[in-house]
């Protein structure tokens, strides 16, 4: 039997999923082209917007520069994401 563990996938805060979905609409763009201009799929990009999933570093990166976010949304989405390099 597989006893292998997996932790609990990181989310984003409820308030900074709020940020980028408010930032998202004011773009008018559609979660397909949002998440194409970011360089991930639509539907996780979604997923984002309503804090079920947390974005790695380089993702959150790209959206920050892709979306032109605000300086709080920008820094909220980046202490937020998840640091791959210092995964084992």
């Amino acid at each position: 039997m597989d006893q292998t563990y997996y932790p609990p996938r990181r989310k984003l805060t409820r308030d900074t999923a709020a940020l980028l979905a408010r930032a998202h609409r004011q773009t008018g763009l559609t979660y397909e082209q949002a998440g194409e201009m970011c360089g991930i799929d639509g539907s996780y990009f979604r997923r984002l917007t309503i804090g079920e999933r947390c974005p790695s570093r380089s993702v959150a990166q790209r959206i920050v520069f892709a979306l032109d976010l605000d300086d709080e949304t920008a820094h909220r989405l980046m202490s937020e994401s998840v640091d791959k390099t210092n995964r084992r």
